[in-house]
């Protein structure tokens, strides 16, 4: 699915008012699988905000304002560039905890459920946008010269897709960027041949891509981050 580009989450530039977690989960329960326990949903923490990955236009980003969208909640989205940077921020005013939204995909998940500072409050299945191999418009397609090894940019999380897009046949190495939307900044500036990025990204920065997509079906982990 491509879920919509809407001026909730993408326009709000300082957080809102403060939502009870408990009445966050109770609007999220019909749409995903929430687990929050007891100590947390019975608990005076409340949140302004949800964190993840930027810079817009991220899979991680769009998936955050259609969480928003279907829990009908205002929360600012607040975006990183690196989803570990959560993990490091510090209280601010009457903020001491935040949500955090990370895909199943992402190899260092694991820090965010392992963490003294973190509880998961569930999981819920958000498609991405298709995911395309992208070029700066109006340069000619880089794949179509099988002599030439083509630089990729792109997440270590996606990486496995080029090969399935691409076939057998082209040569090519990767570089890896903190997000999609970099390595799509990255193709453009030409420091890559080419990048993977997000038709949404692709659409954003006008750049050229291969007529084939694949979009991933994601398990998307909201926690709440205790901040320290």
């Amino acid at each position: 699915m491509n879920f919509p580009t809407t001026a909730r989450g993408l326009s709000r530039q300082e957080p809102l008012e403060l939502f009870q977690i408990s009445d966050i989960v109770t609007q999220l329960s019909p749409s995903m699988n929430t687990c929050l326990s007891s100590g947390i949903s019975n608990s005076d923490c409340q949140v302004k905000s949800i964190h993840t990955l930027g810079p817009r236009f991220t899979s991680s980003h769009l998936a955050a304002i259609e969480l928003m969208r279907r829990a009908d909640c205002e929360l600012a989205v607040e975006l990183h560039e690196t989803f570990d940077d959560i993990l490091r921020l510090r209280p601010s005013g009457d903020v001491s905890s935040v949500l955090a939204l990370v895909p199943s995909a992402y190899a260092g998940a694991n820090n965010f459920f392992m963490s003294e500072r973190t509880e998961l409050i569930g999981c819920v299945c958000i498609d991405t946008p298709p995911y395309h191999l992208a070029w700066q418009r109006g340069r000619r397609n880089p794949f179509l010269d099988e002599a030439s090894e083509v630089s990729i940019a792109t997440h270590p999380a996606p990486i496995n897709l080029i090969r399935r897009l691409l076939g057998e046949d082209i040569r090519y190495r990767t570089v890896c960027y903190n997000s999609t939307v970099l390595s799509a900044i990255a193709a453009n500036r030409g420091e890559t041949d080419a990048a993977l990025c997000n038709l949404d990204t692709i659409n954003t920065y006008g750049m050229a891509c291969s007529p084939d997509g694949i979009s991933i079906n994601m398990t998307w982990n909201l926690f709440v981050v205790v901040l320290a």
